[in-house]
């Protein structure tokens, strides 16, 4: 094994953060969910974040049990949703994938894998 690879193992704990807002994109958020599932390396964890709908919120929480689905605890918009799902974690690094989004495959490991490199900080 490289040198790279202990390092790129160091960090190879990510999880995945969706933020959703609206019911209207349901069926793209499902899809955006089970490509984030089915990224190599699996994900540590991956989060669902709901800006300020509670309706959203309730269907999520009960249709998906084994994935974690909060509500965004700060202003409604994108950056205060992507914040509350990250306060949700305990990876080394998170990913942020959008609801209206599918992760092609490779996704997730071509953004970890510039962490290799201990002067890399964000990808």
């Amino acid at each position: 094994m490289g040198k790279g690879f202990g390092l790129m193992k160091q960090h190879s704990e990510v999880s995945v953060i969706i933020t959703c807002h609206t019911q209207e994109r349901l069926g793209l958020l499902l899809a955006a969910i089970d490509s984030a599932k089915s990224q190599e390396p699996a994900p540590s964890s991956i989060v669902v974040s709901v800006d300020h709908e509670p309706q959203l919120l309730a269907l999520l929480s009960d249709r998906l049990p084994d994935i974690l689905v909060v509500e965004n605890e700060f202003e409604r918009g994108a950056s205060g949703n992507r914040n509350s799902g990250a306060l949700h974690t305990s990876s080394s690094l998170v990913a942020f994938l959008d609801d209206d989004a599918q992760a092609r495959a490779g996704w997730l490991s071509a953004l970890i894998e510039p962490f290799a490199d201990p002067a890399v900080v964000c990808t």
